[in-house]
């Protein structure tokens, strides 16, 4: 399921809780349009009048000469924020964004300030530093706003699923009571489609070919948890799974160009990290492993080695909380990640991604796909560094951890995309400085 098709309809809350006429609705639309301009004009102006003034007006000075390029290039900032943020959120309903937006302003402002200072024309710390925070809080406050004063409203026809879905800040549930009840009140219908009666089947229909937005239960409990319950799948779902080839071969493109561009800092970061392991413990730098990879395929995965060298000894084993196996400066690396960056090279050759589900140890696979349903969808993508998963769940460390993990990888494998991708690395970044998920 697309997450661009939960979008709001701009219906007004009035109208919701009293139902309108279809011409009423019309005009509560173009008021909400109207209403969501003026808020953006608004956002647009305190950030570029609240840095103004603090910068300049307080001191009794006017609009430095030369100043164009600072606010317009402010102003761009802004709304790029506002454009990426409100995308990204579409992954993220039931989560807070908070700290994903401040990554993403964070790295805009930067960009902004880089491309002004090496043009060499005017700018002011002072002004980019406000502005920055005053982005930060009007897009706190819209979306604050947006979820507990403007939430989606959904109208559910009863079935003995309807129950499933609970409401939350930013989405309720109003389970209809009369085949006859308005709705263009609601943003769209759920509907568990095997137990509709045909009354009920008659209101999806019919609905349906007015144009509003009729989703199944299931696909939507997705959308909600960013997972793929395993309940719901079928062998002929596994067409879903399957990469667009525009969005492959770009993938693909960035895969390269990334170790290419990174290779230096990896081979001095190598020499440093070496020699701390070998100071520590006797054994290799690097540890090898093979692992599974797209298609079922083997390959043998290369990681800074983290552990003593007899780790492996008693065969696959899950990594446990302070695990006495790991050393010291393998703890550090695990939390931080450094670990994981030999894994550049399976990039650069192909046999992993950037981004995709972890590769598991060939012993747990045979062990997950004899007992865990279609584990196998999750070969369907290339394996990454860091995943949906990963930022989502954390380490699984035994078998119903492990399958809880796998409806996070089978929902990156069927909604992947550039912004999914843009959430992980920005999620990525957070486990980096909370260390979640570290064994």
């Amino acid at each position: 399921m697309n997450f661009s098709n939960l979008s709001p309809r701009y219906v007004s809350q009035q109208s919701m809780k009293n139902g309108v006429t279809p011409a009423g609705a019309r005009i509560t639309n173009a008021l909400k349009s109207f209403g969501v301009l003026i808020g953006w004009i608004g956002g647009v102006a305190l950030v570029v009048v609240a840095p103004s003034y603090y910068s300049w007006f307080s001191e009794g000075l006017g609009v430095p000469d030369g100043s164009a390029v600072l606010i317009g290039g402010t102003v761009f900032v802004f709304g790029l924020s506002t454009y990426i943020t409100s995308r990204l959120s579409r992954h993220d309903i039931e989560r807070s964004a908070y700290i994903s937006t401040f990554f993403i302003v964070g790295v805009l402002f930067l960009g902004l300030f880089a491309i002004l200072l090496f043009s060499r024309v005017y700018y002011s710390r002072s002004f980019l530093m406000i502005a920055f925070v005053t982005t930060l809080v009007v897009l706190y406050v819209a979306s604050f706003l947006q979820q507990r004063r403007f939430p989606l409203v959904y109208g559910v026809l009863p079935s003995a699923h309807s129950g499933v879905l609970q409401s939350i800040d930013a989405i309720r549930f109003v389970e209809l009571s009369s085949s006859d009840e308005p709705l263009n009140k609601f943003d769209g219908l759920i509907a568990h489609f095997e137990e509709l009666n045909p009354k009920w089947q008659a209101v999806a229909a019919n609905a349906t070919s007015r144009g509003y937005l009729v989703y199944g239960d299931t696909e939507f409990l997705e959308s909600l948890t960013g997972r793929v319950s395993l309940a719901g799948l079928g062998a002929y779902q596994a067409k879903e799974f399957k990469l667009h080839p525009v969005y492959a071969g770009t993938k693909r493109v960035i895969d390269i160009l990334v170790p290419i561009v990174t290779l230096p800092f990896l081979l001095l970061l190598t020499i440093v990290v070496a020699s701390l392991i070998k100071a520590e413990s006797s054994g290799p730098v690097f540890y090898r492993q093979v692992r599974v990879g797209q298609g079922g395929k083997t390959f043998t995965i290369l990681k800074f080695r983290s552990m003593v060298s007899s780790a492996d000894q008693n065969g696959h084993d899950f990594a446990q909380v302070n695990d006495p196996r790991v050393t010291r400066i393998g703890r550090f690396m695990r939390r931080s990640r450094l670990d994981e960056l030999p894994q550049l090279i399976n990039v650069l050759r192909g046999e992993m991604s950037l981004i995709g589900p972890r590769p598991e140890q060939v012993g747990f696979v045979e062990e997950f796909q004899e007992k865990i349903p279609f584990y196998a969808y999750r070969h369907m993508v290339k394996p990454g560094i860091t995943g949906w998963a990963q930022v989502s769940h954390g380490y699984a460390a035994c078998l119903s951890s492990a399958q809880e993990k796998l409806e996070y990888d089978l929902y990156y494998a069927k909604h992947c995309s550039f912004w999914l991708d843009t959430l992980i690395t920005l999620r990525t970044f957070r486990t980096i400085l909370t260390g979640f998920g570290v064994r």
